[in-house]
């Protein structure tokens, strides 16, 4: 796992020394509940931003072509994850996760969404996802509205790994 930081100042510090020392219990509490592996993961505490700038450098060895921005340019969540050549990518926004409980909820929500895009036929789907969400590879509806049940079926696991929190506090 790499942890970075992009375009941090110095008040956002406090975030990624968060980030870095929960991650690794998060993974594993993620890997164990889950029954899975995360696999490669690079995550970035970035400001909200600098998101549209990552997404799109993550994206744009993927697809061959430059990717548009505009689908990230409305960026809402405390963090969000993805894939990029290398495996899978987690953004923490620096600028929402302010808290340290609410960091640790963060971290462990993504890393659930990680063990969820290592599962066998997942990075192939959701580049099939993004390719039509950039406009380059239409889906038909029916797979469109399967895509998105799938979505919120992912999002639906990984909110339930949000309450070992309190499990992540007393480890670190």
């Amino acid at each position: 796992m790499q942890i970075s930081a992009h375009r941090l100042g110095r008040s956002q510090q406090q975030i990624l020394d968060r980030v870095q020392l929960i991650a690794g219990p998060a993974a594993r509490l993620a890997e164990q509940h889950m029954g899975g592996s995360i696999g490669h993961v690079d995550l970035i505490v970035t400001p909200r931003s600098a998101i549209p700038d990552v997404l799109t450098q993550a994206h744009r060895p993927l697809f061959g072509r430059r990717v548009n921005r505009s689908h990230w340019k409305q960026f809402r969540c405390q963090g969000t994850t993805t894939i990029n050549p290398a495996g899978t990518l987690i953004i923490i926004d620096a600028d929402k996760c302010r808290r340290t409980a609410y960091i640790d909820v963060v971290v462990l929500h993504e890393f659930g969404h990680a063990v969820q895009f290592a599962r066998p036929g997942a990075r192939a789907l959701l580049i099939r996802n993004l390719r039509n969400n950039y406009g380059i590879e239409v889906m038909p509806d029916a797979e469109g509205h399967a895509a998105n049940r799938q979505v919120d079926a992912d999002e639906a696991e990984a909110a339930r790994l949000e309450h070992l929190a309190r499990k992540l506090a007393q480890l670190t």
